[in-house]
């Protein structure tokens, strides 16, 4: 193995590690492209101390649209740090469970983002509480 496999690398033809992500970012592109929500287990907002304690890609629906989606190593623990972000809000959470690390899981959230464009990514931690109205809040 050289020196260049062992540390981080520019050239993806010379780096084992940046191709695999390379392939790896494909698959995801790929598989987000032809994903159907409605295929996904869903937890109505009510409910979300039923998730599964696992990592997950998930996605927060409101009247059939994607507004949000998220990737965690720890879907319940996640959701249980959001509930004051969409307070008011009626929506289910929809999620794909995965066993990739934190990387990849990345990867994965920012394709479903560019996929879905939803409307509240980065939005709801710079909003203030009494604008949230305006994209569904019931305050």
């Amino acid at each position: 193995m050289s020196d260049i496999d062992n540390r981080k690398c520019r050239h993806i033809e010379f780096c084992h590690h940046c191709r695999g992500l390379v392939k790896f970012a494909l698959a995801v592109v790929s598989e987000i492209a032809t994903l159907e929500i409605q295929s996904l287990p869903t937890v109505a907002h009510t409910d979300y101390d039923t998730l599964p304690r696992a990592a997950a890609i998930y996605f927060v629906v409101m009247d059939g649209s994607v507004v949000y989606v998220g990737q965690t190593q720890n879907l319940l623990i996640r959701w249980r740090t959001h509930v004051g972000r969409f307070r008011g809000m009626t929506f289910s959470i929809a999620y794909l469970l995965t066993k990739h690390g934190a990387q990849r899981r990345l990867l994965m959230e920012r394709a479903a983002i560019s996929r879905f464009e939803p409307r509240l990514n980065g939005v709801l931690t710079t909003l203030p509480r009494t604008k949230r109205k305006e994209f569904g809040a019931k305050i």
